[in-house]
């Protein structure tokens, strides 16, 4: 982490003191994200547990991630298969 700040964020209306290396409009965009997906789950309600909305939404996306991963397996693997292909017509 060389790069790495120190950067201020607000998530449902904590405040969060983080380190990275990731530009400043990464953050934006994923601390918008985190604090969308948090405020829906918790749904408007200021007795739900912030704890436990956290963990829902850590839950929710890393879902969304595994299926990306599936996915871009999927892809990989197509692209192999077209590239053997390619060598396979090109070498005949």
């Amino acid at each position: 982490m060389l790069g790495s700040k120190r950067h201020t964020i607000q998530i449902c209306g904590e405040s969060y003191t983080i380190v990275s290396d990731e530009s400043e409009e990464q953050i934006r965009s994923s601390v918008a994200m985190v604090d969308t997906l948090m405020r829906e789950i918790a749904g408007g309600s200021v007795s739900s547990s912030l704890k436990k909305v956290a963990v829902l939404a850590a839950l929710k996306l890393s879902l969304e991630m595994d299926g990306l991963k599936s996915e871009l397996n999927q892809v990989q693997e197509a692209v192999q298969n077209l590239v053997g292909q390619v060598e396979q017509q090109t070498s005949s």
